[in-house]
């Protein structure tokens, strides 16, 4: 499932940064911000069935996917201002439901697991800051840096999961 999201995730944002008609971007952002949540949930899916594997960790499972199809309605059917800021807090509340199952999941994962979990997702959250700063125009290139925090975040998680989830 994680392995499944990544390579949607980039496809679907290589394909929205990768047309310039406006009808053909726009099929394509809407993809990209779904495959946003699908990873986010991807991501928890094998970290919750296979390091946790306690009713805790399927409750935060459970969660986060329910977020991820509240989120992906939220994508497909509303428009505005609040409505995207309501989903950067879904994406936000998704990313770090973790929060809950933290001793669990640090005593699931060897130390260095964890710190590539976290690592990574303290590099999505810093990069949602640049997100912003985009959308209001106030940073030069802040597109290209909220970029690079998603990548490392994506590495960093892709360490995890790959070399620690058991």
């Amino acid at each position: 499932v994680f392995g499944l999201t990544l390579v949607l995730l980039y496809t679907m944002s290589t394909l929205y940064h990768s047309f310039p008609q406006p009808r053909v971007k726009a099929v394509f952002k809407v993809l990209d911000h779904v495959s946003i949540y699908l990873l986010i949930a991807g991501t928890y899916t094998p970290l919750m069935l296979v390091s946790i594997r306690d009713s805790g960790g399927l409750v935060i499972l459970g969660v986060v996917w329910a977020l991820a199809f509240v989120g992906i309605l939220s994508e497909l059917f509303l428009r505005g201002k609040v409505v995207k800021v309501g989903q950067l807090v879904i994406y936000l509340a998704m990313g770090w439901a973790c929060a809950f199952q933290m001793d669990a999941i640090n005593a699931a994962l060897p130390e260095a697991g964890f710190r590539w979990l976290f690592i990574g997702g303290i590099a999505y959250t810093t990069g949602v800051l640049f997100y912003v700063l985009d959308k209001m125009n106030r940073l030069n290139h802040a597109h290209g840096i909220w970029h690079f925090f998603v990548m490392t975040g994506s590495i960093a998680h892709f360490i995890a999961v790959i070399a620690y989830v058991r």
